[in-house]
């Protein structure tokens, strides 16, 4: 018999039918351990898909929400609803047509604001943020009491409701009327008006309004009614310093209390500094600095006159109520003109007539404008342009017109006297007369490369047939639909440019502030010449014309790096995971392979015990027969 090596496996060695039950424990161990693991799989995807449930349900439930409220909100709009109030303490409401109107009162413990609320089918609300909403004075909703702070509701109204505020104490009170459909209950978040009352501590005769009181000057004697002193604007007066018995400037005033009623205090007008005079009623003059008004002016309307002295100078007028001033004029008293400086306004003439081309302003020897004063102009060149003959000063400034012939130039000639040779102040200017089409025209920007968002000047230059700037002024027809611009604009003059057709040049050039747009890049304006121009005009194919800038956005440019340098991450995990899934997947092959293995050489190994164990019997047979054998022979032998 045949030994088997000591070194053969463990198992192998077992006989028949233990190696059996160890299989089979094998097996049943596996089959539990996969059940395990296919058993808590189930509960994670339960879990999971039970959260995603819940989930689903909290959205909709917040959508269902959001549609149950909605009802309320469109119930909550609001329509035709003002509140008004009045002036004065107890006095009548102001407005009753127009929202919003302003709302004054006097601190004192009985004093009131009356309040009136209009709204079609509303249910009302008031809230005052302080004071205290007393009783309703009249309308068809219920009575109102609210304490500061507090809030009342008044019926379903379709015409006015009146109340009153108590305003005890000096500040400000916020009063705010919300309404709601009638009969819901529900009423708007938003206040459908609010009036912010201003509360003074001061009674209705006292206390001058000074940002509301207004004041203003005009030139010469003015004795016409002063109603208009509420909408009009100071002028700059310049006065001869000659002396006259007539007033060389007005000043006219409108005074309120601080509840924005006439206030008919007596105001007190001082030349603080400079020559002259001041009176409360036109007439001859006095040396007198000094004017008081009477107090019984009507409507709290008050005159100043003042007059020259024959000094010059700039004479300043301070007007107060008691120690508080009221408003500050100054007027011009000046001498004889010592300089004329001329300023060119249209350097470039169209043929015909051109409004204000020239201003001159003259000034006396101590630098004071000098008017009113008449300024002689002379023509140079007859042939090119005629000069306006002559002008007078308004303000110490003499404006000309001037009509242009011929294409050219002219100098322009400005005396004090009705020659040349007897003027002893002159002053001089170039005038151009050019062509109004144009035969040139470009775009060009201030830089070639701007970062996001810098200013950008665009400039429209306008060249005529000889080269020269076309004429001042609106060129017709210069574009067709204005000029279009690559990327979105927007800021400055961005709104003009695509229906800019007829700019209007100066010299020949318009300039337009634009911003560099944030998106990075070429930016390219383009546009096309206009019927107005001379290659149109003769007959010729519209030119295109553009212009490019690089726009640079450092943080758009970072961006896009981050983005590029995340995508390339991105790909790198991708072939990772890429890489990592073969592996797994060659593991996965290996290991199976190892397994096929595994279950060969088990399955040799059982072939191989189930030999044993046949051999095992036969030898165990084989015992048998021999042993059976011996005792026959033994028998046989005693026999």
């Amino acid at each position: 018999m045949t030994s088997l090596p000591s070194n053969f496996p463990r198992r192998v060695r077992i006989r028949g039918g233990e190696f059996g039950a160890s299989a089979r424990a094998m097996h049943r161990k596996a089959a539990l351990e996969n059940v395990s693991k296919a058993t808590i799989e189930r509960k994670t995807m339960s879990t999971k898909t039970t959260l995603k449930r819940i989930a689903l349900v909290a959205v909709a439930a917040v959508g269902f929400g959001m549609l149950a409220v909605a009802p309320s909100s469109a119930a909550q709009t609001v329509a035709q609803t003002y509140l008004y109030c009045s002036l004065a303490d107890g006095g009548a409401i102001s407005n009753t047509s127009t929202t919003g109107a302003t709302c004054n009162g006097v601190a004192g413990i009985a004093n009131t604001v009356t309040l009136a609320v209009v709204s079609s089918a509303k249910d009302i609300l008031i809230v005052t943020s302080s004071g205290v909403l007393a009783s309703k004075v009249a309308g068809s909703p219920a009575s109102v009491v609210a304490s500061g702070g507090g809030s009342a509701t008044v019926g379903a109204t379709n015409g006015t409701a009146t109340f009153t505020l108590t305003t005890p104490v000096a500040g400000t009170q916020t009063v705010s009327v919300y309404t709601a459909t009638a009969g819901t209950g529900i009423y708007s978040a938003t206040a459908a008006e609010t009036v912010v009352i201003t509360v003074s501590g001061s009674a209705q005769s006292g206390g001058i309004d000074v940002a509301n009181s207004k004041s203003y000057l005009v030139a010469g004697e003015s004795t016409t009614a002063i109603t208009d002193v509420v909408s009009a604007a100071d002028a700059t007066v310049v006065a001869s310093a000659t002396y006259s018995t007539t007033a060389s400037a007005t000043i006219k005033l409108k005074i309120v209390d601080l509840l924005g009623a006439a206030l008919n205090d007596s105001l007190t007008a001082t030349i603080t500094s400079g020559p002259g005079s001041v009176m409360n009623v036109n007439g001859t003059p006095t040396a007198s600095q000094s004017a008081t008004s009477a107090a019984g002016d009507t409507g709290g309307l008050h005159k100043f006159y003042v007059y020259a002295s024959g000094a010059s100078g700039v004479t300043t007028i301070t007007i107060k109520d008691g120690s508080t001033v009221v408003s500050t004029e100054t007027v011009t008293f000046s001498g004889v003109a010592a300089t004329y400086s001329v300023k060119v306004v249209k350097a470039y003439n169209k043929i015909g007539a051109n409004a204000d081309a020239v201003e001159v302003t003259a000034k006396d020897s101590a630098g004071n404008l000098v008017s009113p004063l008449t300024i002689y102009a002379f023509d140079g060149t007859a042939a090119t342009g005629t000069i306006l003959s002559q002008a007078t000063t308004a303000s110490g400034i003499a404006t000309f017109s001037y009509t242009g012939i011929a294409v050219g130039a002219s100098v322009i000639t400005f005396g004090n006297a009705s020659s040349v040779a007897t003027s002893t102040v002159t002053g001089t200017a170039t005038l151009n007369v050019s062509k109004s089409t144009a035969k040139t025209v470009t775009l060009s920007l201030d830089k070639d490369t701007y970062a996001a968002g810098d200013v950008m000047t665009l400039t429209v230059k306008a060249l005529d047939a000889n080269g020269a700037p076309v004429a001042d002024g609106a060129l017709p027809a210069l574009f067709t639909t204005g000029i279009s611009s690559s990327q979105a604009l927007s800021g400055g003059d961005a709104a003009l440019l695509s229906t800019l057709t007829t700019p209007a040049t100066v010299s020949g050039v318009k300039t337009y502030t634009l911003y560099a747009p944030l998106g990075g890049g070429v930016l390219t304006l383009t546009t096309t010449e206009g019927g107005g121009t001379d290659n149109v005009i003769a007959g010729g194919t519209a030119a295109t014309i553009s212009i490019t800038a690089t726009i640079t956005n450092p943080s758009a440019d970072a961006a896009v790096d981050a983005a590029n340098a995340a995508t390339d991450a991105a790909n790198y995990a991708a072939d990772a995971a890429d890489a990592a899934t073969t592996a797994a997947q060659e593991a996965t092959a290996a290991a199976q392979a190892a397994q096929d293995s595994a279950d060969a050489a088990t399955a040799a190994v059982v072939a191989l015990g189930l030999r044993v164990d046949t051999l095992m019997a036969s030898v165990r047979a084989q015992l048998t027969s021999l042993s059976n054998l011996l005792v026959r022979i033994i028998k046989k032998t005693k026999a």
